[in-house]
């Protein structure tokens, strides 16, 4: 037998005693078809209250209960959408990182979009002038705006050094979304 019925039968179960002892207790209840009759309708009632009582508070519990998992749900959801962005950067970056072996050069679509994703996951730092991930764009959005052709040693190095930097960074943070998601 579930919680539910269990709790529904001993309500059930102390309204058909207290209808006993009113019996025995207040025979004047019981005398008469009208006085029976409306006896036994305020005891029914009265179970029905309870009932309703009860059920409003099982349909609260679980109405609470649905409401967190589908929080939760929403949760992993949102982390795994920002582990693809986050896959996607990372994948950029190291396209880009193979060019710029090859070539010696980036192309400037695809710094720009490893900006706007890099940008989109660390939102909450690009908006602190300070943080190594505002640097890290800056450093960027400076080489995708003067970046024409081969680069030189100089210039290269920092590229390399910046967008190994943004990898490790997209790293940590797919690793911390991804022990999120599994809780």
């Amino acid at each position: 037998m579930s919680p539910g019925r269990i709790i529904h039968f001993l309500c059930f179960s102390i309204i058909i005693i207290l209808a006993f002892i009113s019996y025995f207790f207040i025979p004047a209840l019981w005398t008469g078809q009208v006085t029976v009759f409306s006896t036994i309708g305020g005891f029914v009632t009265f179970y029905g209250v309870i009932f309703a009582i009860i059920e409003t508070w099982r349909a609260r519990s679980a109405s609470e209960m649905a409401s967190h998992a589908a929080d939760a749900a929403n949760k992993k959801t949102t982390a795994m959408f920002n582990i693809k962005s986050i896959s996607e950067c990372q994948s950029c970056i190291r396209d880009t990182l193979i060019d710029v072996d090859k070539d010696g050069w980036a192309s400037t679509a695809t710094l720009s979009r490893i900006i706007e994703l890099y940008t989109a996951e660390f939102y909450e730092e690009y908006n602190d002038p300070n943080s190594d991930q505002r640097i890290n764009i800056a450093s960027l959005q400076s080489h995708a705006s003067t970046a024409s052709g081969p680069l030189k040693k100089a210039a290269l190095s920092r590229l390399k050094r910046t967008l190994t930097q943004m990898l490790a960074d997209l790293t940590a943070a797919a690793s911390t979304k991804i022990s999120e998601t599994s809780k």
